[in-house]
């Protein structure tokens, strides 16, 4: 039934601290924990959602949530901070009152006039959820601190596990003074609560202005006046699921399910949080009561119901003006927004959470269908689904909220509430065809089902989950695997064709793998968004991005097909290897050389797009992996780092996210308020939940044309700030270029670095210990190549072979350098100076020129070099080194 663990490490601060001066009755049982616990709130991560919703019952202006980096530890704690209105005794009695609908009766004086959002008393038993132990410190409007505890196994040792109520369990209601809370505080490491508390009302962050409210509320939806009363939730002893939080989904589903515009303050770990924003264009938007309001609307039929009973048409009122919005009998007043994009918001990395596309309803402040976009309605197959989001607010049907109050009851209300839904979606697809052009691919592809056979596909997917190996074309995350999972999935895509193929993302998998995967769980072809191929094209318009969505479709419904005819896998894994290998060649042919981004930095000092972009180039060339974000309230993007595995072949890497800063000033240099330290310091503390993978950023770098001396080294000394000059980044690059790859593990010398100076050294120290390691120059490469001329496929083991034998013939010695990877050491660094010229892929050498030649095109791509930047060109080109250095 319920998770259970040892106790833990004494948590008798949190149970004891302060004076017994009443108590209150908890009678609930085992069997009233399971029921409206555990089996409401199966995800950990929604469970904490609860408590948030309390806190805006509570009244509450600002809801401060504290979650730890070690949940495993023992004496790990989950905190919630609001400053809504406090509890004294009496409201403490209410709160354990469970089942009891107070909050419901018409004469409930609510938190500050606020609709309350809880109806059953039940969300506070979300915690039973998370964690062992729950504690309320509270300061209500007397002034007086008081606190409550409960421990849930004393509930599961007092009756019988069928037992929906116990005997009384008294929970002492104790009283503290300010010194013994300064006192429990630091004995409990909760110093962030102590420092927000400070003074005797929570603080809150200053309020940047809320976004755009896409829900359209009427009521005044202003933070309420500053209050001295406050409420902590403290969970200690924490479950097993409770040791589960993701910090990172706790972030993504609370901007979603909780747009609360203004009316509200989240703060998760001091990041002020700020409703999920849709970074895409739109064909259109329109505000109902104002922009679209439909005369009448017809309810959606009963599904047990005949034709003859499908119900009138219900009439429709739209009232615009300053707060715009339409009355429906039954329902209310319901406000909202009908968007339409130009491309397809469906999907993503957070699609279980919080689905961008389809319908979304809030009431009272909070959505409530996060699993179910279609709302309970038939899916909606159209092309313009998954371009499609309504946002509608509808506090009428607090009245239908099912228990879990993540859906709603049947009932004659909703089912004219779902009539307005279908109308939107109808009236969303008269305006498709006018401004959307050609259909995407999967569109064409979802409606032609008939003409374009699934079965290749169908057969792909079932052969992979049914032996559990995903593959190169098939993508199992997500998906149970054996023979049952398998008939299910080919069951679901059967009597739904259509969901065959749901849509055509990018997404972001990392450099090394192929192109395009079919991603079963999500129903849709996943484009690898780290794709040297991909990337190359997103420097294009978006027809060409199009393009090439629509042939990496074409290409993977093709291999399934040959699949299908029995062509053997090997086979066509070759055949996808191969084209593989010809998608990076021309991805990389077309890149910019790493000594025209080298020039280009100094001249783009000024503008702070081309800086950014030619920046995110160099830390690919390098070698990271890199995520570009270039949104507001964000850093620039994330680079990350793979290093080679552990003794225990365990995989290791770092992360570190990286700005640029351009200037307009004389000297070039970018004041330390502009660098901004502790805002860096905030993104990075930060980054990790902005992606999937939750590894801590380690680092900041930041990039301008030069520094103000003065306090910045003390402040990125104290924050993990790399501040690097643009002429420093040149530098490496070349040097990189000259010397092969970049050793990922040593430039972390560099990130440590808080003085511009300092990393300056660090970078010529870095390149001088990889200019030691260059064995062979240009012209001993050209030589070997002109050599084999005649052969037709050439590797890097058959030109360090031919070297060799060069150096023997002419020193009468027998040479053991250079080696294989000597050789593929110096076209590391030559495919970054001249890509057009040279290309290693797969160990396969690929000339764009003839071998003669290439030391030419080299020297022509450095004849507008900066003169700092070519101190190694001509030796490289030149003489060989002594053969053993």
């Amino acid at each position: 039934m319920s998770e259970q663990q040892p106790d833990p490490r004494s948590t008798d601060a949190l149970l004891a601290a302060g004076e017994a001066v009443d108590r209150v009755e908890v009678t609930i049982g085992p069997k009233f924990l399971q029921l409206f616990s555990e089996q409401l709130y199966t995800s950990p991560n929604k469970a904490f959602e609860e408590l948030v919703s309390n806190s805006w019952d509570a009244g509450a202006g600002v809801v401060h949530i504290g979650i730890p980096d070690d949940l495993a530890a023992d004496d790990a704690i989950l905190w919630v901070l609001d400053d809504g209105v406090g509890m004294d005794v009496a409201t403490m009695r209410l709160l354990w009152a469970v089942g009891d609908d107070h909050k419901a009766r018409s004469d409930w004086d609510a938190p500050r006039g606020r609709d309350q959002i809880g109806k059953f008393g039940i969300g506070k038993l979300a915690t039973f959820v998370l964690a062992n132990q729950l504690t309320y410190i509270c300061k209500a409007g007397d002034g007086v601190l008081r606190a409550v505890s409960v421990d849930y196994r004393e509930i599961l040792r007092r009756g019988d596990a069928q037992a929906l109520h116990v005997e009384p369990l008294p929970l002492d209601v104790r009283t503290l003074s300010d010194h013994a809370l300064t006192t429990l505080l630091d004995e409990l490491g909760l110093v962030d609560v102590k420092a927000l508390i400070d003074g005797g009302a929570v603080s809150r962050p200053e309020n940047d202005g809320a976004e755009d409210d896409e829900f359209h509320a009427l009521e005044d939806d202003d933070v309420p006046d500053t209050s001295t009363t406050w409420t902590l939730a403290v969970m200690s002893a924490l479950k097993p699921r409770g040791q589960g939080i993701q910090r990172g989904h706790v972030r993504r589903m609370l901007r979603a399910a909780l747009p609360l515009g203004n009316s509200i303050m989240l703060v998760l770990n001091g990041e002020q949080l700020a409703p999920t924003k849709i970074d895409a264009s739109l064909q259109g938007s329109w505000v109902l009561g104002s922009d679209y309001a439909p005369d009448s609307i017809t309810p959606e039929r009963d599904r047990q119901a005949s034709e003859d009973d499908a119900g009138d048409d219900v009439a429709v009122t739209a009232a615009g003006g300053a707060e715009p919005h339409i009355d429906i009998p039954g329902v209310g007043k319901v406000t909202g927004e009908i968007k339409l994009y130009e491309k397809s918001i469906a999907g993503g990395k957070s699609a279980d959470r919080a689905p961008s596309n389809g319908f979304h309803v809030n009431v009272r402040g909070r959505v409530i269908n996060l699993q179910d976009e279609h709302f309970g309605m038939p899916a909606l197959s159209h092309g313009v689904w998954a371009k499609l989001r309504v946002t509608v607010r509808a506090d009428g049907l607090n009245r239908d909220l099912a228990v879990t109050r993540e859906s709603v009851e049947d009932s004659e209300e909703v089912r004219i509430f779902r009539g307005l839904l279908r109308a939107t979606f109808n009236f969303a697809r008269l305006h498709y065809p006018e401004a959307s052009g050609l259909p995407d691919i999967h569109d064409l592809l979802r409606d032609q089902w008939g003409t374009v056979p699934i079965s290749p596909l169908l057969d792909v997917v079932d052969d992979a989950v049914s032996t559990g190996e995903g593959s190169d074309l098939v993508d199992l995350t997500g998906v149970e695997t054996g023979e049952q999972a398998a008939l299910e999935v080919r069951k679901s895509i059967e009597d739904r064709p259509e969901d065959a193929l749901r849509d055509v993302q990018a997404r972001p998998h990392g450099a090394a793998a192929r192109l395009a995967r079919y991603h079963v769980a999500d129903r849709s072809v996943v484009i690898n968004s780290d794709h040297p191929y991909w990337i190359e094209q997103l420097t294009g318009d978006s027809d060409k991005k199009d393009l090439l969505t629509t042939a990496a479709t074409v290409a993977l419904l093709g291999d399934a097909y040959l699949l299908q005819l029995g062509v053997a896998h090997e086979l066509v894994d070759d055949l996808r290897g191969y084209r593989d290998q010809v998608e990076r060649l021309i991805a990389s042919s077309r890149r910019r050389s790493a000594l025209t981004l080298a020039g280009m930095l100094d001249e783009a000092s000024t503008q702070r797009t081309s800086l950014e972009n030619i920046v995110a180039e160099c830390l690919d060339y390098f070698g990271f992996h890199v995520h570009h974000q270039a949104q507001t309230g964000k850093p620039e993007g994330i680079a990350t780092a793979d290093l080679a595995p552990d003794a225990a072949d365990r995989p290791r890497r770092y992360r570190f996210i990286y700005e640029a800063k351009s200037t307009m000033s004389a000297d070039r240099k970018v004041s330390t308020k502009d660098v901004n330290v502790s805002g860096q310091d905030r993104h990075r503390r930060h980054a990790a939940g902005d992606t999937d993978d939750l590894t801590e950023v380690e680092y900041a770098l930041v990039i301008a044309p030069g520094f103000q001396a003065g306090a910045l080294q003390d402040e990125c000394g104290a924050l993990n700030v790399c501040p690097m000059r643009t002429a420093d980044l040149g530098r490496l690059l070349v040097g990189v270029a000259v010397s092969g790859p970049l050793d990922q593990e040593r430039f972390r010398a560099v990130l440590r670095c808080s003085d511009p100076d300092d990393v300056a050294s660090e970078i010529t120290s870095l390149i001088s210990e990889a200019r030691g390691r260059v064995s062979v120059t240009i012209a001993e490469l050209v030589e070997a190549l002109q050599d084999l001329d005649n052969i037709g496929r050439l590797n890097a083991g058959m030109v360090a072979m031919r070297m060799r034998q060069r150096r023997n013939e002419r020193d009468g010695a027998r040479h053991p350098r250079p080696s294989e990877d000597d050789v593929r050491t110096l076209l590391g660094g030559l495919q970054m100076l001249a890509p057009s010229a040279v290309q290693l892929v797969s160990d396969q050498i690929v000339l764009g020129t003839r071998a003669h030649k290439l030391s030419e095109a080299i020297r022509i791509q450095a004849a507008h070099l900066p003169e700092e930047y070519r101190f190694e060109l001509d030796r490289l080109a030149g003489d060989r080194p002594d053969a053993e250095s």
